[in-house]
């Protein structure tokens, strides 16, 4: 389980095939992305690359936002 070994708080939300992994350290994220694409390389599964990504949600991205400055999406 990762989890339990997280810094900060993490929380899954799954919609039908897809998940999105709300982390609220980046270490944390890093950690999750890397862990998890081992297990699923045990069940001979992998991360579809295009969609796995990681996105910031921190103050500047949300002052971005507020001033229409370009930043990355889902």
């Amino acid at each position: 389980m990762v989890k339990p070994n997280c810094k900060g708080q993490v929380a899954l939300f799954r919609y039908a095939d897809d998940a999105v992994i709300c982390c609220q350290y980046d270490s944390d994220a890093q950690r999750i992305r890397e862990t998890l694409g081992k297990r699923l390389g045990k069940f001979k599964l992998q991360l579809n690359e295009e969609k796995t990504k990681l996105v910031s949600f921190d103050k500047r991205d949300w002052l971005a936002r507020v001033y229409n400055k370009e930043i990355s999406t889902f």
